[in-house]
């Protein structure tokens, strides 16, 4: 019988004596940096990664502390499974601590907070819903890119509260979300290292933005896109 044991910066498997598995983190403040997971061959196949994954997230969240996956076994997990791990999950998003907001929106029910929407989004930002001009620059490692205002929409929709704009450089606008005291954007990653000023925005137009038919039917497409999703 496979036994899990906690240990110092890991969740190990063992039979018996044999330690044949291991899940390693290291600790950054309250976020735990999920860098390594490993089984021994003549045990694959029994699904011990995922409990080895599951058994520090469980730990974390029993510390109050998130998880970020690193190796590629955690990331492809916690994408596979937003339902699952949103909830625990560390993510890079401007606001991903700000206070849970929940639907208010028929039809989104299934979306449990901000987090977990991001979570959901991220499988289905395309290049075909990133704005025209940006579309060169789009890829599946800056999934974020030129979605922000469907983004933001969308995410009042579910909601509710207000979109705020950052007005760029180049005098485009960065759309965002404010719900209550909650402030945050799906999209910010796209960005890189440069910082925005969240508290010098102007309030942005749902029919300003979707007086343009090209957007409205990208916000349409990626709208459809997760009520698809939801129906799952």
């Amino acid at each position: 019988m496979i036994e899990y044991r906690r240990e110092k910066a890991a969740v190990a498997a063992y039979d018996g004596n044999k330690r044949i598995g291991e899940c390693t983190f290291t600790v950054e403040n309250d976020v735990w940096n999920l860098e390594h997971t490993f089984v021994d061959k003549a045990y694959g196949g029994q699904g011990i990664a995922g409990k080895l994954v599951e058994g520090v997230c469980e730990a974390a969240r029993e510390q109050g502390a998130f998880v970020r996956p690193v190796c590629s076994y955690a990331v492809h997990l916690f994408e596979k499974k937003p339902d699952v791990y949103s909830s625990v999950a560390a993510y890079d998003f401007y606001g991903w601590r700000s206070a849970p907001v929940h639907p208010v929106g028929e039809g989104f029910k299934g979306v449990r907070d901000q987090k977990h929407l991001y979570a959901l989004l991220k499988k289905l930002w395309t290049r075909e819903t990133c704005a025209p001009r940006l579309r060169d620059k789009w890829s599946a490692e800056n999934p974020t890119l030129g979605q922000c205002s469907i983004t933001a929409f969308l995410a009042q929709d579910i909601f509710g509260g207000k979109v705020r704009g950052i007005v760029l450089p180049d005098g485009s606008h960065h759309c965002f979300n404010a719900v209550g005291s909650s402030v945050f954007d799906l999209t910010s990653e796209q960005f890189g290292d440069t910082v925005l000023d969240y508290g010098n925005y102007v309030p942005e137009s749902r029919e300003e933005h979707f007086a343009k038919e090209e957007k409205r039917l990208r916000y349409e497409a990626l709208k459809s896109s997760l009520l698809t999703l939801l129906t799952y």
